[in-house]
């Protein structure tokens, strides 16, 4: 793939996400946002770290870009490198360059990306690192002779995105094991993927010996406190809960955040309480009779994603199709893990579309490619 293609990627999405932060006109801040503040502000004072519900990558991002307006530039650059890095896995997939392109560029108008982008919370500088350590791994897959250093860079990168946040730092091994379970007799290079796999939990499992040692926990997250007993006691409501909260990644939308940051409508500030009726959809109502194009958008940013989903459906099925499945396989265990992770451990949010969405995009540009 040349240089100039990557450069047209870069550029078209750094222009979408400096286009919203000269609109919002400096409304980048969430509740998340200041509990990152807060903890950045505490590790500048006295130079430890002492939240186990949190890991310290993004609060020492904060630490390092001190200013918000800065700290988001610089989340615009790191969400444009995410679009080229999905170029990139994409090409490596598929080596084709117009399929290439049409996933970076996928990734660079996708709206949730563009949003959030904008905001203070950790979504895009840990997609773009895990995307990183995507596309390394990819390369190290293909076994060119270059594949220790690419294992290597990948694993430091998948290390680096679950200090930004631990939703990622199981991804590397149960990948490395699902690998090596079809590699049978391939002893040389389920060797290697072991090496990946111990080598991707070294920063992780440094940090859970620390908080042993300061803190008595051998604790990497919140996540490891969370109690599945009453989801078990009740496996049908769970259920129903897991279906509601797949739905609400895949097809939620953020017209309340578009109404404050596009809008400038202060009462849907994030930070102040809402004074909305009861309910979401009672919300919701409110929200469209307030301000109407909003219904337009929503329905189609909805329209536009069912047809992402659609297309990336039917590139996994022409992967499979012309004996690439091994191929979609790695876009795909990106999608399911990130999917399962948070609606077994976490709270189902919108914006936890944004770590897959570079997958969701590179699937989707196999299926559109085709008929280009």
């Amino acid at each position: 793939m040349k240089p100039k293609e990557l450069l047209v990627v870069f550029l078209q999405a750094l222009f979408m996400r400096l286009l919203l932060f000269f609109v919002s006109q400096g409304r980048h801040l969430t509740p998340d946002s200041l509990g990152y503040i807060e903890l950045a502000r505490k590790l500048a004072l006295n130079g430890s770290f002492s939240e186990l519900g949190r890991t310290p990558g993004y609060p020492m991002f904060l630490l390092l870009f001190k200013s918000v307006p800065i700290a988001i530039m610089v989340q615009a650059v790191a969400g444009s490198i995410t679009c080229v890095a999905t170029s990139l896995s994409a090409w490596l997939l598929w080596r084709r360059t117009q399929w290439a392109v049409l996933a970076g560029l996928l990734m660079a108008f996708d709206p949730a990306s563009i949003l959030h982008c904008n905001m203070l919370i950790t979504e895009t500088l840990y997609t773009c690192v895990f995307t990183l350590g995507v596309s390394m791994l990819i390369s190290a897959l293909h076994f060119d002779g270059r594949e220790l250093f690419n294992f290597i860079q990948s694993s430091y990168m998948f290390g680096m995105a679950s200090f930004i946040r631990p939703i990622g730092v199981l991804y590397p091994p149960a990948l490395a094991a699902a690998i090596a379970f079809f590699w049978q007799g391939n002893y040389a290079r389920r060797r290697m993927l072991y090496l990946f796999a111990a080598m991707s939990m070294m920063l992780p499992g440094a940090w859970m010996l620390r908080n042993k040692i300061s803190q008595g926990k051998a604790a990497f997250c919140v996540m490891q406190k969370f109690d599945l007993s009453p989801r078990v006691a009740h496996p049908k409501r769970y259920a129903v809960e897991m279906v509601s909260d797949t739905a609400k990644i895949f097809l939620g939308h953020a017209s309340e955040l578009v109404a404050w940051m596009v809008l400038h409508d202060d009462r849907y500030d994030p930070i102040k309480p809402q004074e909305s009726p009861q309910g979401h959809f009672a919300g919701t109502r409110q929200l469209l009779k307030l301000h109407p194009t909003l219904a337009f958008f929503a329905l189609g940013y909805v329209l536009c994603l069912l047809l992402v989903y659609l297309s990336a459906a039917e590139g996994f099925n022409l992967a499979r199709t012309y004996g690439q499945l091994p191929h979609a396989m790695i876009p795909l265990s990106v999608i399911v893990y990130h999917v399962l992770v948070t609606v077994v451990f976490t709270s189902a949010y919108y914006r936890q579309r944004v770590p897959i969405m570079p997958s969701i995009c590179i699937l989707a540009a196999r299926g559109k490619g085709a008929k280009v």
